[in-house]
């Protein structure tokens, strides 16, 4: 990208990281010299006082809208910078956003009235430029407080080179956000295709063995999983899983196992973050020999199905032989099946993959989002059950076609999407820190783009399979 434009002739050394050098006539002012802050008018409102005042106008929190009130605080142009809690770290995340029009910012983000030696939207791309990692503190979360933020230096070249950059990265921006926007509803597709392969494997709609539909079928009883192969079974979970007390076991209670007493160092605490991240190794949870037998019910075993129970639900990770001898987090379940009926495998793909466990739990626990699996609705769920051997074919099937999708497409789309935020935020910083000069550029832009006249199907049937590099180049073509 950097060799597509010029760099400026003349440049003159600053001195920190990400304003090493800068055009001999741009200067560099303090942000308390380029606005004016209004904090003061801020008011945040709780959830419930939201729900009252529902209507057009975004209330925005430290770094997105977070809901959309009936009232505003601000009608005019303003830059809105996170103050705590905002991705302050992340180069490819925004902090903060040019608004326009009525808005209701709460405490958690600074609101900047921008003064008329600088355009708001060329503030707000050289805000996401800055390196906060020296401006930042707060012992919980990252918070920029009003006297580390009037000190950020700002690049700030004259009125017409800030209207040209402002002009210049908007048109590559709405580009990279169409190509963005095309992967994301390509993955989409996928997860939806996925989804379809998935339900018509474990459902019994398809024999994975020959392709075709099973050659009888019988009414399962249940309205929502409708016709079965006759041969198949349909129960709740607990009548297939293993005999006896705790086979469908939740983790203990908060007030059994406290973050002190996980700072021990003999028996490992599988918490949530070993089941998603697929890493039952990791962490540094541990309790005492003596607080392990005090909660000896809730012992892990190699063999056990374990399940996230709380806040991200329905994640699922196999015990296999070899882990530490640990207890389950609370945020956790344990299932122990019966493997003469129900392999874990099978569960585990009916619990994370399918669409059969999220449409039960609503309907058991009577709510609309789930956000807590209880051990008594888990074990009440109802699962269709082929025979072992089919639920082995099913497993190998499913592998080998969700593989090829993640592998082809789903996979190569995310790491696409990751490499046009990450040259998105390159090029910005390139352009308002001085190291490439777009007056040029800017000036050759059509007043209207032309994918802007001809998008939708267009830009899907373009876009869908480009690569970053040529998204790149093609970027700044007068044509689409």
């Amino acid at each position: 990208m950097s060799s597509d434009f010029r760099p400026y002739h003349m440049q003159k050394a600053y001195g920190t990281d990400w304003l090493e050098f800068v055009p001999t006539h741009w200067k560099i002012v303090r942000l308390r010299h380029l606005v004016t802050c209004l904090d003061g008018k801020r008011v945040p409102l709780a959830a419930a006082e939201r729900g009252k005042m529902l209507g057009p106008y975004p209330y925005w929190g430290a770094n997105r809208i977070i809901d959309h009130i009936n009232d505003y605080l601000f009608d005019e142009e303003l830059v809105l910078l996170g103050e705590d809690g905002a991705p302050f770290l992340a180069r490819d995340k925004p902090v903060a956003f040019f608004s326009q029009g009525k808005v209701w910012p709460n405490n958690h983000i600074h609101v900047l009235r921008p003064r008329d030696s600088v355009q708001p939207a060329f503030l707000a791309y050289a805000l996401n430029c800055v390196d906060y990692a020296r401006y930042i503190g707060g012992a919980t979360r990252d918070k920029l407080t009003q006297s580390q933020m009037k000190a950020l230096p700002i690049p700030v070249p004259v009125d017409s080179e800030q209207r040209a950059i402002v002009r210049f990265l908007d048109h590559a921006d709405r580009r990279i956000q169409r190509y963005i926007r095309a992967k994301e509803r390509l993955i989409e597709l996928l997860e939806e295709q996925k989804q379809a392969i998935i339900h018509q494997a474990v459902t019994g709609q398809i024999d994975v063995r020959t392709g075709q539909p099973y050659p009888a079928y019988k009414d399962s009883g249940v309205e929502w999983l409708g016709e079965v192969p006759e041969h198949w079974e349909v129960g709740p979970l607990k009548r297939f899983v293993a005999r006896g007390p705790g086979a469908i076991k939740a983790g203990p209670f908060g007030s059994q196992l406290t973050s002190a007493e996980m700072a021990g160092a003999d028996y490992k605490v599988y918490t949530q973050r070993n089941v998603i991240k697929h890493d039952l190794d990791g962490g540094d949870k541990y309790v005492s020999s003596a607080k392990f037998e005090d909660l000896r019910a809730f012992e892990v075993i190699p063999g056990d199905v374990l399940i996230t129970s709380r806040g991200t639900i329905g994640r699922t990770a196999l015990v296999t032989k070899g882990c530490r001898a640990g207890i389950l987090h609370p945020c956790l379940l344990r299932v122990q099946v019966d493997p003469r009926h129900l392999g874990r495998r099978f569960l585990m793909t009916l619990v994370q993959d399918s669409a059969l466990l999220p449409r039960q739990l609503a309907f058991l626990s009577n709510a609309t989002t789930i956000d807590v699996i209880y051990s008594d609705t888990l074990a009440n769920v109802l699962i269709p059950v082929p025979s072992r051997e089919e639920q082995r074919c099913i497993g190998e099937y499913l592998s080998d076609r969700i593989g090829i999708l993640k592998a082809a497409t789903s996979s190569q789309a995310t790491r696409q999407i990751e490499l046009l935020n990450e040259y998105r935020a390159r090029l910005i910083a390139d352009v308002v820190t001085g190291k490439l000069d777009v007056r040029e550029a800017a000036a050759s832009l059509p007043e209207i783009d032309p994918l802007d006249v001809h998008s939708s199907s267009r830009e899907s049937e373009a876009h869908t399979s480009v690569s970053p590099h040529a998204a790149g180049a093609a970027l700044f073509s007068p044509h689409p």
